[in-house]
């Protein structure tokens, strides 16, 4: 059996990751991966009340220092937790282009990071995001192949959530 890699790039493709960004990243880089299925982490403010919409989906707005989006997060096998405007909160879900909205997997308060923290989070995501994907060695404007990136953006969470917490 083969030792596990101790290299920092892996197998892993985007579509197994979670980006963790700011709100106008998230559009941004949904743009940029189009062609692939991500996961974003998001750190926000409730900006809104929550309502009820279509059945078991709970509507509320999130936002943070560069934007809002409107949020959904389906009551399918758990409950919204009780959201107040004052907390910070975790969001963790799929953003769709046509409806421009934040489908929410996972909402949860924020109680351990700093605003400063957080930022430096987003700072490491972004930097390995255009050092991989978008000036990715051999990568031309007339291929149209998404991007596969050789840095795997868990191990750039996973150092994030290292370099904040050591």
């Amino acid at each position: 059996m083969r030792p596990p890699s101790k290299s920092l790039y892996s197998q892993t493709t985007v579509r197994e990751t979670i980006i963790t960004t700011d709100i106008q990243g998230i559009s941004f880089w949904s743009s940029k991966l189009s062609n692939q299925c991500q996961v974003y982490e998001v750190y926000g403010w409730l900006s809104s009340s929550v309502n009820n919409d279509k059945g078991n989906a709970r509507v509320f707005r999130l936002k943070d220092n560069t934007d809002s989006i409107r949020c959904v997060f389906w009551e399918m096998d758990r409950k919204l937790p009780t959201l107040f405007t004052d907390r910070r909160y975790r969001c963790i879900g799929k953003y769709i282009c046509q409806t421009d909205s934040f489908h929410c997997l996972s909402v949860r308060p924020e109680i351990q990071l700093t605003e400063n923290k957080i930022a430096k989070m987003i700072e490491v995501c972004d930097k390995v995001l255009q050092t991989e994907i978008l000036m990715a060695p051999g990568r031309t404007e007339a291929r149209n192949a998404p991007p596969q990136p050789m840095f795997t953006l868990y191990l750039c969470n996973e150092y994030a959530h290292k370099l904040i917490h050591d």
